[in-house]
């Protein structure tokens, strides 16, 4: 997002796209993008795909990889404003610790999706950086309720 100190700047913004931009002068565009963005790491197709699209249709931004590699790799690129994690086996764990145990990416939420509702699966997310552990099947109001709060949006 950019601030623009103009004499005559207009506020506009394209529909279905979460993108805003500020009109200064003739034609000088500077884009604010107004969409939070959200990493999504799933090995199974069928919940990348409901996810995506529920996160979709709630205006995120939204990019789907399915291993903690492909994540690690595209997080510098994406800069997310939240993580969505499978616990992939142990490598959701594992992704949150490299992610808390790095000064650039410490600092972003992680919720962590999982099938295994026992304590110490639970115990094991917080205590490899979770910020928070939701289990599957949840309730989609309850998913977009917590990442409202996890994003700090009203």
């Amino acid at each position: 997002m950019f601030f623009c100190k103009a004499k005559k700047a207009r506020l506009g913004s394209i529909p279905g796209r979460g993108v805003s931009f500020v009109l200064v002068g003739a034609f000088k565009f500077i884009k604010m993008n107004t969409q939070k963005r959200i990493l999504l790491v799933d090995d199974e197709q069928h919940i990348i795909i409901t996810v995506k699209a529920r996160l979709k249709a709630n205006n995120y931004d939204v990019l789907a990889v399915g291993n903690k590699e492909t994540a690690l790799e595209q997080i510098a690129q994406y800069k997310p404003d939240l993580i969505i994690s499978d616990t992939l086996g142990n490598d959701g764990y594992s992704l949150c610790q490299i992610l808390r145990n790095n000064a650039d990416y410490k600092g972003i939420p992680i919720m962590l999706l999982s099938a295994q509702a026992q304590k110490r699966y639970v115990l094991m997310g917080y205590a490899a950086g979770a910020t928070y552990y939701m289990i599957k099947p949840f309730d989609s109001q309850e998913f977009l309720a917590k990442i409202r709060e996890l994003l700090k949006e009203n």
